[in-house]
This record gives structure tokens, sequence and C-alpha cells, in this order.
């Protein structure tokens, strides 16, 4: 999932976990992200629409549907992170071994490796 909410191929994806950038690169690939959903959710609802109105049967729609329903609530979800990693919330910290996501104040893994 964060490979497609990131926009990041394969190649950035590593043992199923995103290299993860800087915070305020994170911001921006969000945000750019929420634009593209809603752009992608009028031509979802447009060409639903378009098959409904040509006499398409609902029940061959329901594939669409759950797309649709999923791009519908995938913005809020990306917007709240993004509110969390501007509010600090959240934050990007990075080890040798894992590029980790972990709430701001946690230093545990830090005290440790020292």
């Amino acid at each position: 999932m964060w490979a497609r909410i990131m926009g990041c191929g394969p190649r950035h994806v590593r043992g199923g976990i995103v290299d993860l950038r800087p915070e305020d690169e994170v911001v921006l690939h969000l945000q750019a992200r929420c634009t593209a959903l809603e752009f992608l959710l009028g031509g979802h609802q447009n060409a639903y629409e378009a098959l409904r109105k040509r006499g398409v049967e609902r029940y061959r729609l329901l594939d669409m549907e759950l797309n649709i329903a999923r791009v519908r609530t995938e913005p809020q979800y990306v917007r709240a992170l993004v509110d969390d990693l501007a509010e600090g919330r959240m934050t990007w910290a990075d080890d040798d071994r894992l590029t980790t996501c972990r709430p701001r104040g946690d230093r545990s893994d830090e005290e440790t490796s020292q």
C-alpha cells in the first residue's frame, strides 16, 4: 500500500517496507496523492454512471463499485497522515537496519544503539 500511496515503483520497496523519505518530501507526495485520488474518483464515477445509463446491470459493476468506495475513502486517510506529520504526532525515523515510522519522542532505539 505504501508504494501506491507514495507513487513508488517496485524498486523503492524493500521487504514490503517502502524506503521512507524526508518528512517534507513525504508530505508533498501524500498531498499529490490526494489530488490524484480526487481526479481518479471523478473518472470512476463518470464511467460508472455512463455504464449504468447504457443499461449495464449493477451486478456486473460490483468490482467497479468497490473500487469507487476505496478511492472515495483513501483521501481522508491520506489527509490524516499529512495532518499527523504536520502537527508532529508522527515522524519518520531511520536506523541502520530498517526505516520505521514511530511517534515523536520515542528515542529508545537511539539510546540503546549508542
